[in-house]
C-alpha cells in the first residue's frame, strides 16, 4: 500500500475503452491506495462515472491534493503476491503497469491473471483482495434499486440461471486474436448447458439487436425456460445500464460470453469468481 494522505490516484479512460477496463484500473489502484477516483467525461461512451459511483470516487477539479494519474486494462497482481501466483498467459502477453513509474514497483510484471475464469489457478491472497475491494465499492442508489428490481424479476433462486453474453464486434487492435462472432458456436455452447443442468431462467446481453432473432428463436424450443433480454430503459444512460448488466448477469449461476472480454470478467469477478464461465473463442 502507498500511504500518503496528500496524493489522490485519478483513473482517466481513454476513449476507446470501455467500463470493463476502466473497473480492473480502479481495482487496482485501489490495491495501493485508498483515495482512487475516477475522471469523469460525458463526451465519451461509458463515460458518465459520476451517475453510478458514490460521489467519494469522483474526480473533482478542487482536489487540493498531489495528483497521479494510473491506467491499466489489467486486474495486476501485486509483487507482494507474486510468489503465490502462477502466470496465466494469454494473447496479450505484456504489461506496462499501471502506467505511472512511481507506482510500479509495487506490481509484478510477470504474473499475468487477465481473461482466467477458473477460481482454483487464483491464489488465496489475490483472489480475497480483488474481491474485498469489490466489497467496498459504493454504487449510486438508481444502481441498486434497477438491480434489486430485476433481480427479483429475472432471477429464479430454485433453480439455476444462465447469463449469455453475445459479443459481435471485435476491437481494431486485435490483429493476432481469434474472435468472429459465430451464432453456432454461441448456439451449441446454450443447448449444451441447457440439457445438462436444471436451467429456468435465461438472461440474455447482446450488443447488436440484428442478431437477436436467432437467439428467439432457439429459445422458440424452450417453452419451460424464461427468456430475458436485456434492453435499456429510456430513463438509464449507457453507463448506468452497462454496469447494470454486469450486476445482474453476476448473479446467475453459469455464463457463456466472449473469453477475451473485460466486460465476461467483471461479470466473473462480481459474481465472486463462483459463476462458472464457459468462455468462447
Amino acid at each position: 500500500m502507498f500511504n500518503s494522505e496528500n496524493i489522490q490516484i485519478v483513473i482517466r479512460k481513454t476513449s476507446t475503452d470501455g467500463i470493463g477496463n476502466v473497473f480492473k484500473a480502479f481495482i487496482s489502484a485501489l490495491s495501493i491506495h485508498d483515495d482512487v477516483v475516477l475522471h469523469c467525461n460525458p463526451e465519451v461512451v461509458y463515460g458518465q462515472y459520476d451517475t453510478i459511483m458514490n460521489e467519494k470516487y469522483i474526480f473533482s477539479e478542487n482536489c487540493s491534493k498531489q495528483i497521479e494519474n494510473v491506467y491499466t486494462c489489467r486486474l495486476l497482481v501485486l509483487k507482494s503476491e507474486e510468489e503465490f501466483q502462477e502466470n496465466l498467459p494469454n494473447e496479450f502477453w505484456y504489461t506496462d503497469g499501471c502506467q505511472n513509474h512511481k507506482f510500479n514497483h509495487l506490481f509484478s510484471f510477470s504474473k499475468l491473471i487477465d481473461w482466467n475464469y477458473d477460481p482454483d489457478k487464483l491464489c488465496k491472497q489475490l483472489k480475497e483482495r480483488i474481491l474485498n475491494i469489490i466489497d467496498k465499492i459504493i454504487f449510486k442508489d438508481v444502481i441498486i434499486n434497477e438491480l434489486k428490481n430485476m433481480e427479483n424479476l429475472m432471477i429464479n433462486s430454485e433453480n439455476n440461471n444462465l447469463a449469455i453474453s453475445v459479443r459481435t464486434w471485435k476491437s481494431h487492435h486485435e490483429k493476432n486474436i481469434n474472435r468472429p462472432y459465430d451464432f453456432d458456436i454461441y448456439k451449441n455452447q446454450i443447448i449444451t448447458v441447457l440439457e445438462n443442468n436444471n436451467i429456468k431462467n435465461i438472461l440474455l446481453s447482446i450488443d447488436n439487436e440484428e442478431y437477436l432473432q436467432d437467439y428467439i428463436d432457439l429459445f422458440e424450443n424452450y417453452k419451460n425456460k424464461n427468456l430475458f433480454v436485456l434492453k435499456k430503459p429510456n430513463y438509464l444512460n449507457d453507463t448506468q445500464f452497462s454496469l447494470i448488466k454486469v450486476l445482474i448477469l453476476s448473479k446467475c449461476n453459469f455464463l457463456i460470453a466472449n473469453r477475451i472480454s473485460t466486460f465476461s470478467e467483471l461479470i466473473f469477478w462480481f459474481g465472486k469468481c463462483k459463476i462458472k464461465v464457459f468462455p468462447l473463442f
